[in-house]
């Protein structure tokens, strides 16, 4: 790991992504940059019916998984679009490495860990020496999430404490890496 990593856990339903959104938000409002991929829920008539991923800069959003079937791998209920998720997420985080700022990754769960190019991508962002906050599903033992817990400068788990303790906690570290940080080019 070149830069520091800060990772958000929890079970599902807990937050994290609602959390990982807000942090995004509160550095933004202090002028600084971020950029990355977040997991969000689809739903039709009140039921969830899949997820996409959704590009933090641009607001592209890539198909993750659905329940209407597909060509993919199907993981429980879902058919998980293994080929366009990661060159998605590629193409998302090294926009947000460029533009220089906190480089978000929701989520390392079972769905993204799919895709090798999903992996390789988010491996790739572990050594760019950028401000990294990665949101981690609970129970992963997948070998990048074991990697990432490893690393983590600070693992903030939702399962323990209430997500506001959370944010202020995380959004205070961040915001004292950001300022650190050098410019990146």
């Amino acid at each position: 790991m070149k830069g520091p990593l800060f990772a958000l856990t929890g079970p599902p339903g807990s937050g994290k992504t609602t959390l990982a959104l807000r942090l995004v938000q509160d550095i933004r409002a202090q002028g600084h940059a971020a950029g990355g991929v977040i997991s969000l829920e689809v739903r039709e008539g009140g039921r969830r019916t899949g997820f996409v991923m959704r590009d933090l800069l641009t607001g592209e959003q890539e198909l993750l998984a659905t329940t209407k079937g597909g060509r993919g791998p199907r993981l429980g209920r879902y058919f998980v679009n293994v080929e366009g998720i990661g060159g998605f997420c590629r193409r998302a985080l090294e926009r947000a490495r460029q533009q220089g700022g906190l480089v978000v990754v929701d989520e390392v769960g079972p769905m993204e860990l799919l895709s090798e190019e999903f992996v390789g991508a988010v491996e790739e962002a572990l050594g760019w020496g950028r401000p990294l906050l990665v949101v981690l599903h609970q129970r992963s033992a997948h070998a990048l999430a074991s990697r990432i817990r490893a690393s983590a400068r600070a693992l903030y788990s939702l399962a323990e404490r209430p997500p506001e303790l959370v944010r202020r906690e995380l959004l205070e570290a961040l915001l004292a890496e950001l300022r650190a940080a050098k410019p990146y080019y």
